[in-house]
């Protein structure tokens, strides 16, 4: 017998340092896909605010410390996004001490924007939204949109510049 609760004991504890292996190779392979997307935002040199596929609008507030909050909604697809992730990144910042804002890189849960469809259960969202914190008034966010095909074949990715001022909300 005692025998048989040591086998089941270690078996246990094999069984959990799999799945922490596992575990840490997600986050591993995440944190890559961030520093990825983070060098490729910085490269970037998007020219226009707006997308054919979706709609961008922003707003910053003043917070009562005196710092600011940004948010950015990206809603009403115009066609079947899967997979949606999301990154924005301050022009000017130093990513070596702060993070990037980003939505689905990071996370385990996965969004999907669909025109005329919600089921926020089942991850069919009609817009999200981001918010990164800066102390600079008014600012330039380089944005990272991608997202794939149905049959998760065909990956695109658009690259926006967003002029961001306090108090100053914009649509599309």
């Amino acid at each position: 017998m005692k025998r048989l609760c040591r086998i089941l004991l270690l078996s246990i504890f094999l069984l959990s340092g799999c799945t922490s292996k596992n575990n840490n190779e997600l986050d591993t392979k995440k944190l890559d896909e961030y520093k990825s997307n983070v060098d490729i935002l910085i490269r970037s040199a998007p020219e226009t605010s707006t997308s054919q596929y979706f709609s961008v609008s922003y707003e910053m507030s003043t917070l009562p410390d005196g710092t600011h909050r940004y948010y950015l909604i990206i809603d009403n697809a115009v066609q079947c996004m899967y997979n949606v992730k999301i990154m924005a990144m301050e022009v000017g910042s130093d990513f070596d001490t702060s993070m990037a804002p980003s939505i689905g890189v990071l996370d385990d849960e996965k969004y999907n924007l669909i025109p005329s469809q919600v089921a926020i259960e089942e991850g069919y969202v009609k817009g999200l939204v981001l918010s990164g914190e800066t102390l600079n008034n008014p600012i330039d966010v380089k944005l990272m949109v991608s997202w794939t095909d149905e049959s998760n074949t065909q990956q695109m990715k658009e690259y926006l510049i967003l002029h961001i001022e306090a108090n100053q909300g914009s649509g599309e």
